[in-house]
């Protein structure tokens, strides 16, 4: 076995310390984070607490009994907890109080050493020279698509990291050497993104894997329908695997998706099984022609939600220059291949990120799945691999193209480290997303322990807590994923169906809805009226007690007292003994028989022990409101209730 000689190791060490310099202020200094901007504040950072909290406590947090009136926090994907990085870095770093912003900001900036490394050897395997191979996963991680999302979801970030290992082993096969194992790795991967948190990323990986190997297939077999077989075959086996891995996270999603709404953004949700509607399809967060100009400065005419297209002034005049030079010039047969294999690569991707200004999109929309990726600015990712890529082979080639262009000008046998040197300098005076920490919306300023705060986390397990903002953007949504506070809402791309229809039934504010979901308290930032009871007051933020509101378990005959006199008739026959995500206990005296009514949200995978014996968990009617809640119907005497969420994961 070859010892690695130090040309073989430099181009790792430089792409590690380059990650450390163009990453200085939030892995040095400490001045920047990942974690400022909307997504990342208000749900990436508590769903990571919640994970570090409840693993802390010794379980997974497969239910989340702290929003939404209790959800399936195993199906709601973004939450990420079954990825293998996400686990270990919240068990290594985390505890009972959570996790720190700083050691998640450590995790995005591990994910863009992975990328780094993934993406120089998969150029490595295109045969691209080790200083274009560097200039390439440069390019590729710290600018356009991959470089913006970290700051705006990191579960897409995560995903998009992963994207170059699955496609380098679909590339060591038909590169180095054709064994399956390649493809069985690569849908590993691909499943791994899965795990991190999002869909879009396993998506247009599968799609590039699809393209390389029909690309190469048809390449290299003379028959059309037997490459086509092949790559079928091929790709089926990739996603397999994916789906093997993913397995736990499907487990939960499938069921979960199949009973809630989902946000296609602007406040509009599409139900369970609905395709996005296609105008919104193909009209919103799109790449609109005006948004080209973003090539040539990373604030101009930038796309929405982070589609960023800035990759560099000078990668785009070299993949310009090196498109024109290579129809004409002769160059290795490997890579006048692979020029081919990017530039449809690099088609579908303008193609599809334009929308309904290539009409591109009535293909798309009519293929099962492809229409469930809401956002076609997202296909950027298509346009960030190419280019990345074709900067790699311009680098690789630079000193004839310096010979065609410019003959009379003089230049140095380091040439390509000059250009990868110049990349790097760019990406250094336009940093990837990250945000300052100077701000009130950094996480520790944000979430950061109060008056209020302690004072809710007493009233864990009997009652909820909801917000009245006249400043949307002070809401703390998920609140009760950082403490044991539970509030009426919470933060995600997805809300429970029945919960919504519940909530949606009556909008009169401040009227029975509130009650039945247990709601006692409001923070808000206004002065309110007469029909609450102030509080306590924290900076902008002011604590009130509603005047009624039901318990968290109440009699059915008992609809229509006042919260408080509820409460003194229970006081001596109903006990809570213990309250956690999956579990909880009470002890109740019942004098006469009747159905006892938990402001909780049923759901599959609930189960009811009435003195170790299990009964029947039914939704109870209530007034003209939809069915929600759990009930149980008890007779006279003495009785020990459990709730157990029982549904665990099992491998078969």
């Amino acid at each position: 076995m070859k010892k690695p000689t130090l040309a073989a190791i430099w181009p790792y060490l430089f792409l590690i310390y380059a990650a450390g310099v163009l990453l200085y202020p939030v892995i040095l200094t400490r001045e920047a984070s990942f974690f400022v901007k909307q997504d990342n504040l208000h749900q990436a950072y508590p769903f990571y607490n919640k994970l570090a909290i409840s693993l802390h406590k010794g379980y997974l947090p497969v239910w989340d009994a702290n929003t939404f009136g209790g959800k399936s926090f195993a199906g709601e994907l973004q939450a990420g907890i079954f990825y293998p990085p996400n686990i270990l870095w919240c068990l290594l770093f985390g505890s009972l109080n959570g996790i720190d912003t700083f050691h998640l900001d450590l995790l995005v900036a591990l994910h863009y050493v992975i990328c780094l490394l993934g993406m120089y050897r998969l150029a490595n395997v295109f045969k691209l020279n080790t200083t274009g191979s560097v200039a390439a996963a440069l390019t590729f991680t710290f600018a356009g698509a991959v470089g913006a999302r970290a700051a705006g979801q990191t579960c897409i970030f995560f995903g998009l990291t992963l994207l170059p290992w699955s496609v380098f082993f679909i590339a060591s096969y038909y590169f180095r050497q054709k064994r399956r194992i390649y493809f069985v790795c690569a849908g590993l991967i691909a499943g791994l993104e899965v795990l991190a948190g999002h869909m879009q990323p396993f998506f247009h990986t599968i799609l590039i894997v699809g393209i390389v190997v029909l690309f190469y297939e048809l390449h290299s077999r003379d028959r059309v329908h037997t490459a086509v077989l092949k790559t079928f075959f091929n790709v089926f086996l990739v996603i397999l695997f994916a789906l093997l891995i993913a397995l736990p996270q499907i487990y939960y999603s499938a069921e979960y998706m199949a009973s809630c709404l989902r946000t296609v953004s602007g406040g509009v949700y599409i139900g369970p099984g609905q395709k996005v509607p296609i105008y919104i399809y193909s009209h919103w967060y799109i790449i609109k022609l005006a948004n080209f100009g973003n090539f040539l400065s990373p604030t101009h005419a930038q796309p929405d939600d982070d589609n960023i297209l800035y990759m560099g002034i000078l990668p785009l005049m070299l993949v310009v220059l090196y498109m024109a030079w290579s129809k004409k010039s002769s160059i290795a047969s490997p890579h006048r291949v692979l020029n081919r294999l990017l530039y449809i690569i690099l088609a579908i991707g303008i193609l599809s990120a334009m929308g309904y200004q290539t009409y591109f999109y009535l293909i798309l929309y009519n293929i099962p799945f492809v229409n469930l990726v809401r956002q076609l600015g997202r296909y950027v990712i298509l346009i960030s691999f190419s280019v990345s890529l074709l900067t790699g082979l311009a680098t690789t080639y630079i000193h004839a193209l310096k010979a065609s262009f410019a003959p009379s000008v003089q230049y140095g046998p380091y040439l390509a480290i000059g250009v990868t040197s110049i990349i790097f300098i760019d990406l250094l005076f336009n940093p990837v997303g990250y945000l300052p920490t100077k701000t009130p919306f950094y996480p520790d300023y944000f979430y950061g322990r109060n008056r209020i705060i302690d004072s809710l986390a007493k009233t864990y397990g009997k009652y909820r807590v909801a917000f009245d903002m006249r400043d949307y953007d002070l809401v703390r949504r998920n609140l009760g994923d950082l403490y044991p506070i539970q509030t009426k809402f919470g933060y995600g791309a997805t809300i429970n169906k029945p919960f919504s229809d519940f909530i949606n039934a009556r909008q009169e504010a401040n009227l029975e809805i509130n009650d039945l979901l247990n709601v006692r308290y409001v923070i808000t930032d206004k002065n309110l009226d007469s029909g609450y009871i102030y509080k306590d007051s924290v900076q902008e933020l002011r604590l009130y007690e509603r005047t009624n509101w039901y318990p968290r378990y109440y009699w059915k005959r008992q609809l229509g007292l006042g919260g408080m006199e509820i409460e003194r008739r229970n006081a001596s026959s109903m006990r809570q003994l213990i309250y956690t995500d999956n579990y909880q206990k009470i002890a109740v005296n019942c004098s006469i028989p009747d159905t006892l009514i938990f402001s909780e949200n049923d759901y599959p995978g609930w189960e009811c022990f009435d003195n170790g014996k299990a009964i029947r968990i039914y939704k109870p009617k209530i007034g003209n409101y939809p069915l929600l809640f759990r009930a149980i119907a008890l007779t006279q005497g003495a009785h020990k209730i459990e709730f157990l969420y029982n549904k665990v994961f099992h491998w078969f």
